[in-house]
């Protein structure tokens, strides 16, 4: 054995990892780490998650299996769990080879040509190996006293491997949760928070406020020229005369107003007429 192997295990508490400091009331001989690796392989799902969403799905893993095991205990008749049965038939059958000596009422002697003697107390449960303190199941030597007192070793088993036991075990309901997302409290005392104004963005000349609304487009008419002047002649500059949406006429632009009253009759008339179309 390495040294410093040693030296690093001696400093670890034996309880922790040595099999004869181990404590009877659990009646567990297990060694390994095997239960913890176990269970962080069924939540591999879940540890991937948010702190809630982790738990969340743990919950209902162990919700299923607690009905599992539920549905399994009611219609098991067996009065042991199953695994126990198999260790114990396992014993009963080594247990074969010792022979055992009456000492009193409850303590026994059990000789074996190949291993060295031990002591069996009934009363008190215990075997002079260790094992059957450690795990609850009787170990051979155990057995063998059993059978030379004319008694059911399956009566000293532990309570732990019983199926009232393990029924009891999975017995507390994990209830279902509600979903709360619709259902936060609402604080009538506070206002409101209403959307953001839009800002107002600017709005291209071509596109009206009433998208139905005609818009007549506007004309521009040349003014006729004077009869009274000869070879039809025009005034400089050309006035003209312009329609507005509605179709009226507007003053001309380039004469006065009484010249534009009695020189374009013709073009108010015309105005008019479009107005009343």
């Amino acid at each position: 054995m390495s040294e410093d192997a040693f030296d690093y295990i001696s400093k670890i508490d034996p309880r922790m990892w040595s099999r004869h400091a181990f404590r009877n009331y659990s009646c567990s001989d297990i060694l390994t780490n095997n239960t913890a690796e176990c269970f962080n392989a069924w939540i591999l799902e879940a540890r991937d998650k948010p702190i809630l969403g982790c738990m969340e799905l743990i919950r209902r893993q162990l919700m299923g299996r607690f009905n599992q095991k539920r549905a399994r205990a009611e219609t098991s008749k067996n009065e042991i769990c199953p695994k126990i049965v198999k260790k114990l038939e396992r014993n009963k059958s080594l247990a074969r080879n010792y022979i055992c000596h009456w000492s009193n009422r409850l303590q026994f002697e059990v000789n074996h040509s190949h291993e060295p003697r031990r002591i069996v107390d009934l009363g008190r449960r215990t075997c002079g190996c260790g094992r059957w303190q450690l795990n609850g199941i009787p170990c051979p030597h155990a057995v063998s006293a059993i059978y030379f007192h004319r008694q059911v070793p399956e009566k000293y088993v532990s309570q732990w491997y019983f199926m009232d036991t393990f029924r009891k075990s999975y017995a507390p309901d994990i209830y279902p949760i509600p979903s709360t997302y619709n259902e936060w409290p609402v604080d009538h005392d506070v206002e409101p928070i209403l959307p953001p104004i839009p800002k107002k963005t600017k709005r291209s000349c071509r596109q009206p406020d009433n998208p139905n609304k005609k818009i007549w487009p506007k004309k521009v008419v040349k003014a006729k020229p004077n009869n009274e002047t000869e070879g039809g002649s025009q005034y400089a500059g050309e006035p003209t005369t312009t329609f507005d949406n509605r179709g009226l006429i507007s003053q001309p632009v380039g004469i006065s107003g009484s010249q534009a009253g009695g020189q374009f009759n013709a073009g108010s008339h015309f105005g008019q007429d479009r107005a009343t179309q």
